[in-house]
């Protein structure tokens, strides 16, 4: 691998570009320059690591978001906990000792970026140790909001120097993933999940009906969802004129964003009357279609388990 930009051979990974001389007013392709974090003090028999370190900093800035200015949800610091605790651990396997997150180089991250690459190619020939598009491109994501975090946000244009593949997804489907397509007849799949839990074959009638996800429909609840008088099925919208728990609609849409599902023939909103009554008669008038005395968690588990014995997944 060469030393320097511009000069690295086609196939290789993307160049770690030169340390920039001092006075030169290049900022960000050296080692750090701004002011480092103020650790919490441990003690001469408890002193900090990498981890400690990396934790602290996912403790003061781990919920912030990129744009908005709102607070991130605890399944983003999640995520952006075990891709920063995988970008150093790769760091440390490749030699690269760094005992302060915060001392993060324009080296590391082109280093790490070209793994990603190679990951990725593995992944486009179907071998083994590969990474998707969207999770290399939720992992670049996340490493850009670290160098921010620590000041240095121009450490991410190196990426530039990497093909535009690296982080480009096609929301065309290479392979079809219907249930049609792949010979599954649809009211034989409900009907045998019937047979092992009612819910969840309700959960499914709404999705084919109304193009819910998976967690809208665990989450729906018929009293709050449905408005008296409108033909729109209501996802995380209060009812007009109504406060409180009861006033809320379904909850459990992406990024918890509200949207209106319009009812556009007479069969769909007998559809409805009948996940009604079935609410209705297990649930109480103002429960969620999930089991009674369940939390998310447990219904989720539950839906999935049921799919995976009708042999409805990704895989099968």
């Amino acid at each position: 691998m060469n030393a320097r930009m511009g000069t690295t051979a086609p196939g290789e990974p993307a160049a770690i570009p030169a340390r920039a001389p001092a006075g030169s007013g290049r900022k960000g392709t050296g080692r750090i320059i701004a002011p480092k974090p103020k650790y919490p003090p441990r003690g001469q028999r408890r002193p900090h690591t990498w981890q400690t370190r990396l934790a602290f900093l996912l403790a003061i800035h781990g919920r912030q978001k990129l744009k908005g200015g709102r607070q991130a949800s605890n399944r983003t610091l999640q995520a952006r906990r075990q891709a920063l605790y995988g970008v150093f651990r790769l760091l440390r396997e490749a030699d690269f000792k760094l005992q302060d997150p915060a001392n993060l180089d324009a080296r590391h991250v082109a280093f790490v970026l070209g793994e990603w690459q190679r990951r990725r190619r593995l992944h486009d020939v179907g071998e083994p140790g590969g990474l998707a598009p969207a999770t290399v491109a939720g992992l670049v994501s996340v490493l850009r909001a670290f160098c921010g975090w620590i000041g240095q946000p121009q450490l991410m244009d190196c990426i530039h120097a990497h093909p535009p593949g690296l982080t480009a997804r096609s929301r065309v489907a290479a392979r079809d993933l219907t249930w049609e397509g792949h010979g599954l007849d649809t009211l034989a799949v409900m009907e045998h999940a019937w047979a092992i839990e009612p819910w969840v074959c309700v959960a499914l009638l709404l999705q084919f009906t109304f193009g819910l996800r998976k967690r809208e429909a665990v989450m729906f609840r018929l009293d709050a969802a449905c408005w008296p008088g409108e033909s729109v099925v209501a996802i995380n919208i209060a009812r007009p004129g109504s406060s409180g728990l009861r006033g809320k609609a379904s909850a459990g849409s992406k990024g918890g964003r509200p949207r209106l599902v319009m009812i556009r023939a007479p069969w769909e909103n007998a559809v409805l009357e009948f996940a009604r009554c079935f609410v209705h008669g297990e649930s109480g008038q103002h429960g969620h279609l999930g089991a009674r005395g369940r939390g998310l968690i447990q219904n989720l588990r539950t839906y999935r388990r049921v799919l995976e014995k009708l042999g409805v997944t990704r895989k099968a």
